[in-house]
């Protein structure tokens, strides 16, 4: 395969790691935006503890919103597999890094599934709808005639136009 990472690493939700994998196996991405959320990123010093069976586990707390809604996701769907930038590729590791960046394309392409997390301004915004209270619901109300009145949706398109996530160079 093109521009294929030689080492390709994705989040086993079930044994809460980071495990060494292929294109070939069924796993989810996950498209965000960081934002300036402080979070655990992939590095030298902590890989060989985040390959350790239930690592994500204990740092669950320490991960932004969005990837701990992410990870739920996963295990809800009965998926296993998720792919996320800042926990498989090795961040001060210019190599890795820019091989993972290159094959960027190969990896949301292979992949079963994207997650887009398209509101809010940073890693911490969650996905809206999947825990209990997380989702905001406006309504627009307009009223057409007297004592006539219709709700007005915003459609997809303008909310993504409005969001930070458009600001993005790719998925």
């Amino acid at each position: 395969m093109r521009n294929t990472p030689p080492k390709f690493r994705v989040i086993d939700v079930e044994n809460k790691c980071i495990v060494e994998s292929n294109l070939q196996k069924r796993y989810l991405t996950l498209s965000y935006v960081w934002g300036l959320v402080p979070t655990v990123r992939l590095r030298r010093e902590n890989i060989d503890d985040l390959m350790s069976i239930g690592a994500l586990g204990r740092i669950r707390h320490q991960l932004p919103q969005t990837i701990r809604d992410a990870i739920d996701l996963v295990r809800m769907v009965d998926e296993r597999y998720i792919w996320i930038d800042s926990l498989c590729l090795i961040e001060d590791d210019p190599d890795d890094l820019l091989s993972g960046v290159k094959a960027m394309d190969i990896i949301y392409e292979a992949c079963t599934l994207t997650i887009i997390a398209a509101t809010g301004a940073d890693a911490n915004a969650g996905l809206p709808g999947l825990r209990f209270n997380s989702r905001k619901v406006e309504q627009f109300v307009e009223e057409i005639d007297s004592g006539f009145s219709v709700m007005v949706c915003q459609g997809l398109t303008r909310a993504l136009d409005n969001s930070k996530y458009s600001t993005r160079g790719w998925t």
